[in-house]
Order: C-alpha cells, then sequence, then structure tokens
C-alpha cells in the first residue's frame, strides 16, 4: 500500500484503543521504559501468512518492560482479568480493546516475553480500496449503483 491507511471508525474507539494498550505499558514499567506506536499496511499477519483477501491497517504497540508469561498472556483479553493490585485496575481495558476491534472485523495478536517487553498487533480492514486476494492482486468490488 502506497495510499493512506484508511479505516472505518470514529477518532473515539481508536483514542480507547491506543489510551488502554499505552496505559498497561506505562503501568507494566514502573522502572521506566519506552512505548513504540507504529502504523503499516499489509496482508499478512506477524509470521507471515495471508489475512484474507483484504489489505489491512497494522497498528502496533510495543514496549520494553517485564513482558508476560504464556499463562497471563492467555487471559489478557479475558473482562475483569488483571495482574495490578487491588483498586489499582478493573481488568476491563484490554477486554474493551478486543471488543472494539472485534466490532470493525479487524485482529488483535499479542507477543510477550519475560524480560523482554510486549507487542500489540492490531489488524483493521481498510476502507476505500479494492479488495486484493492473497497475493495482493486488486479484484474487482461491486458499488451499491453496479
Amino acid at each position: 500500500c502506497d495510499e493512506a491507511l484508511m479505516v472505518l471508525t470514529d477518532r473515539l474507539p481508536m483514542e480507547q484503543i491506543l489510551m488502554n494498550l499505552c496505559s498497561n505499558a506505562r503501568d507494566s514499567m514502573s522502572a521506566g521504559g519506552s512505548i513504540t506506536i507504529s502504523t503499516k499496511c499489509s496482508a499478512k499477519d506477524q509470521e507471515d501468512k495471508p489475512l484474507g483477501p483484504d489489505a489491512y491497517a497494522v497498528i502496533t504497540v510495543s514496549d520494553n518492560g517485564p513482558g508476560m508469561d504464556e499463562k497471563i498472556k492467555d487471559r489478557i483479553f479475558e473482562p475483569y482479568f488483571t495482574t495490578k493490585d487491588v483498586g489499582k485496575g478493573t481488568g476491563l481495558g484490554l477486554s474493551i480493546v478486543y471488543g472494539i476491534i472485534e466490532r470493525h472485523k479487524g485482529r488483535i495478536e499479542v507477543d510477550s516475553r519475560i524480560g523482554e517487553g510486549t507487542t500489540f498487533t492490531i489488524y483493521l480492514p481498510l476502507y476505500g480500496r479494492p479488495e486484493n486476494d492473497a497475493e495482493g492482486n486488486s479484484m474487482k468490488t461491486m458499488d451499491k449503483e453496479d
């Protein structure tokens, strides 16, 4: 993709996603650290597998904090699950993020290793461009007038 990455959404849900991911990253790095947000266009996931017929806007939020073990990583999107002390969090932030992304027909992946940090990768379908096949070849789409 060489054009702008446009997705069909309102600003508020995207802000909510980024705020939840960044505040969780910040809270996990009590001794300080870095948070990086990046965007790109892709038709493949983190493992280089095709995502389907469309290209996606990919938003990546990474930190160099303590990371998570598999047991925690497997539960992070569950409502009310939290690793924070009582009174420090509701356990709803990541379940809300997951719900917003699902409603936008997207997906989210998490990669985390103890001592190496965490990366959330969000895939949102691009809006207003022709669909592509798995190899990225343009396919005709039907407009409402057709």
